[in-house]
C-alpha cells in the first residue's frame, strides 16, 4: 500500500481579516490537529511503519465545505499549515519543506459532509 487518506469532520478557519486570531487560539488550532492526526494515526495506518517518516510524499488536502464561493489559494494554503505541521509532529513526514509535493483543493460539499480529505502517498 503506498497511501494513507483520511477524512476529518472539521473545517480550519480561513485566513481572512475577520479570523484575527489571539496567539492563544492558534496554538490550541495546532494542538488540535496534532492530536487528531496521532489519533487517526494510531488507529488507522495502512502504509507499513518503516516507511515512516516520508521523506518525499504527495499530500493531497481537499477541503470540503458548504460556502459558495471558491478561496483564492493563498488562502486554502494557510488554512493547510497546521496540518502540515500536524503530519511532520507525528512523524509521518519528516519535514514539511519543498521534497513534499502539496496538492491543496476546494470542492463544495453539504454542510452535513462538511470537513478535511487527507490523503499522503509515497513519492519515488
Amino acid at each position: 500500500m503506498n497511501s494513507w487518506a483520511f477524512f476529518i469532520p472539521y473545517l480550519e478557519p480561513m485566513n481572512t481579516s475577520a479570523t484575527r486570531r489571539h496567539w492563544s487560539h492558534a496554538a490550541r488550532q495546532a494542538a488540535f490537529w496534532k492530536d487528531t492526526i496521532a489519533k487517526v494515526n494510531g488507529a488507522a495506518r495502512r502504509v507499513p511503519v518503516s516507511h515512516f517518516p516520508l521523506d518525499r510524499a504527495t499530500v493531497v488536502v481537499t477541503r470540503c465545505s458548504s460556502t459558495a464561493k471558491h478561496p483564492d489559494i493563498d488562502n486554502l494554503q494557510m488554512a493547510a499549515k497546521p496540518l502540515f505541521d500536524a503530519l511532520v509532529h507525528c512523524g509521518i513526514l519528516r519535514d514539511d519543506g519543498p521534497e513534499v509535493e502539496r496538492i491543496i483543493t476546494w470542492r463544495y460539499a453539504p454542510r452535513r459532509e462538511q470537513g478535511t480529505n487527507i490523503q499522503v502517498g509515497l513519492r519515488p
